[in-house]
């Protein structure tokens, strides 16, 4: 084991609903899998099992925004590039905060976009085992109010009830760290919020931050997904103003560029005054 997945093994070991460092769905899932058995094999069998959710619910993803074509290219990016081909091989947070991001967007596409309110308890239900798994699924229903914000047909959802369901189906998963930290003095969101971006010397690090996105996402996959937003803006701009499919296709392609941006923001910004981790 690497010592990140000693450390979660050693949060196993210790069973609670939340510590100080991350969640508890990590040390959660060590614990389920070693209950007949030790050792490596054992301990990231979490990690195999999240990353083939992961790819299952991307590839379904793709398939409704841009047919089977493209969840087939979807399906050989989640196997080869870096970070996800990591994150099925090392039981970090990150192995299950993927799956359930990637579940939470499959969700939210088919309720906000296709129209199905019923998809609403699905994505609640998979942002709540992501903010179990790891804080930054923050992002995800920040994004999702950032869509609603600059969609003008998804502003309905502030009325309606299948949303505020999936909000407090949410809140409801994601409870019982919670209550860790009214137990423990907010330590663990403290840990994790201000004292994370707090920095004792000032240093301009967005170059680097841009150097490790490189590395993770690759300069290929990179520039695949600049150029496939252009294409399709390009296209839909000669459609006619009343064309449903392309008033679809044009909120997909919103979706798309939303929940990209909104959480690389939340990365990038911080680095103008502050390290970058890799």
């Amino acid at each position: 084991l690497i010592p990140q997945e000693a450390y979660y093994w050693n949060y196993a070991r210790h069973l609670d609903i939340g510590y100080l460092d991350h969640p508890p769905l990590t040390a959660w899932l060590i614990a389920l899998a070693t209950s007949e058995g030790g050792g490596e094999f054992f301990v990231r069998l979490p990690a195999a099992v999240s990353w083939c959710a992961m790819a299952a619910f991307a590839t379904l993803y793709a398939r409704d925004a841009a047919g089977p074509a493209v969840a087939l290219r979807t399906a050989l990016l989640a196997s080869t590039l870096p970070f996800f081909f990591l994150a099925g091989w090392l039981t970090t947070p990150d192995a299950p905060l993927a799956a359930a991001w990637a579940a939470a967007l499959y969700y939210l596409q088919r309720a906000r976009v296709d129209g199905r309110e019923r998809a609403w308890i699905g994505a609640g239900l998979a942002i709540g085992i992501g903010m179990l798994s790891k804080y930054s699924m923050i992002l995800v229903p920040a994004a999702a109010l950032a869509f609603v914000l600059v969609d003008p047909r998804s502003r309905r959802v502030l009325v309606s009830p299948w949303a505020w369901g999936a909000a407090l189906l949410a809140l409801a998963v994601f409870s019982p760290v919670i209550a860790w930290n009214v137990q423990h003095d907010w330590a663990s969101f403290t840990f994790q919020g201000a004292r994370r971006l707090a920095t004792r010397e000032r240093r301009f690090d967005f170059p680097a931050f841009l150097i490790y996105l490189l590395v993770i996402v690759t300069p290929w996959a990179v520039a695949g997904l600049a150029s496939s937003l252009a294409r399709v803006r390009r296209t839909l701009r000669t459609a006619a103003p009343n064309d449903a499919t392309a008033d679809t296709e044009r909120r997909r392609w919103r979706f798309v560029v939303v929940f990209t941006l909104v959480p690389l923001a939340a990365f990038a910004v911080p680095s103008f005054w502050s390290e970058t981790k890799l």
